[in-house]
């Protein structure tokens, strides 16, 4: 994959790319932080879960972004 500047929209190209890799993580995160905020509010568990679907979330987000740009 290389860096084709001379053609108008092959910078655009790259930052919609960069944008999609940051919002696939960001919104996996935070769809993982909501989940985990509102087993421990029903279960009374402090931040366990909230801190345990943080780090699935993030997982989840790296797994997209991999099996995404993998084809």
């Amino acid at each position: 994959m290389s860096l084709n500047l001379k053609k108008p929209y092959g910078v655009w190209k790259y930052i919609g790319i960069a944008f999609s890799l940051g919002f696939t993580i960001v919104a996996s995160i935070l769809v993982g932080l909501y989940i985990g905020g509102y087993l421990d509010r029903k279960l009374l568990t402090g931040y366990s879960f909230r801190v345990l679907f943080m780090f699935i979330g993030a997982f989840t987000g790296l797994r997209s972004i991999y099996r995404q740009y993998k084809k």
